[in-house]
This record gives C-alpha cells, structure tokens and sequence, in this order.
C-alpha cells in the first residue's frame, strides 16, 4: 500500500471533510475512543472526533490504497499552503508541516506531509496534541485520545489490503502508461 499520495489526498479531502460534523456514523466499528468506516467505496476512514468537534482521522483511497492523515483544528486556512504544526505526545514531540485542504462549511482539514511521521506518533503514543501557530502571538491546541488507534488502523487498513486484492484486472491501473 501506498501512503500520502499528497495529489490524491487534496481530492480525497471533500469526500474526508463531509465527515467532519460527526465522524462516527452509520456502519461505523468502535475501537477503544476511536472508530473505522469501510462502508463508502471512495474513501476509507479511522479516526477520532474530540469533545470539542474536531477530528483526526487517517483517510485511505480504496482505487489507488493511498492515505494520508488528516486534522481537523476549527479555522480556515489558505488550500494548498503549508503551516508549521507542533506535536506533542506522552511519546515525544516534534514539528511537522501540514497542507491545507478546501474549506468545507466553516473550516479547512489539514494534511500531514509527511505520514509516516504521524503514523509513528499515532501507533506509539496513549494521547498526542497538535497546536499551530496563529496570527499575531496565539495558538490553537487540539487533542486526542489514541486510545484503539491501532486496532481501528489495522482494522480499516487490513479492509483495504482485501478490497485492493480482491478487485477485478480490468480495474487495476498499470504502474505505467504511455499516450
């Protein structure tokens, strides 16, 4: 499987981000604090909506098994720019660029850039927090339970592993093609 696909993860964010109010939903497995959807055949999702409706959430595309890690903070940002993100973990801590997808209602989803960076923190540590920098002297801070994430994880990527296998040559796109 492929991962952080940072041209696919842009498409995948308006079907990603029309989950927002209320990740948890029909058809939803529970694993510890977070929860896994296989149900939709564009796009797969584990993830974990906080107490004060924001979300983080790993996203992974069925057709081409690329997914990409996906935060919810609350603000609007500008598509496509990148912003400097603390993240802090009972792990460790580290910077990591995320990408700002379209504005869905009231907010923009961030991408992480680099997933295997977020998958570490989000398969090692019991909680993790992310803050970015504002305009003038403030931040905003969100948190999360990581509570189940790797149950949820394994679970919607082993999903992924059987759809990706199980689907039909003639649906299968060469590695390469030439026109």
């Amino acid at each position: 499987m492929k991962n952080n696909n940072s041209r696919r993860a842009p498409a995948c964010l308006l079907a990603a981000c029309l989950m927002l109010p209320g990740l948890a939903q029909a058809g939803d497995h529970v694993s510890g604090d977070w929860s896994w959807n296989v149900d939709d055949p564009e796009i797969f999702v584990a993830g974990i909506e906080n107490s004060a409706g924001h979300m983080l959430a790993q996203f992974c595309d069925p057709e081409s098994t690329n997914c990409f890690y996906a935060v919810g903070f609350g603000l609007k940002c500008e598509p496509g720019h990148q912003y400097p993100v603390l993240v802090n973990a009972d792990t460790g801590s580290a910077q990591l660029e995320f990408i700002c997808g379209d504005r869905i209602g009231d907010q923009n989803v961030l991408v992480a850039s680099d997933f295997d960076a977020m998958d570490d923190v989000v398969r090692s540590a019991n909680k993790v927090g992310f803050a970015i920098p504002l305009e003038g002297d403030d931040f905003k801070a969100v948190r999360f339970s990581l509570n189940g994430s790797n149950e949820a994880l394994d679970a919607m990527r082993e999903a992924l592993l059987v759809v990706s296998n199980y689907r039909p040559a003639s649906a299968k796109k060469p590695d390469e093609e030439r026109f």
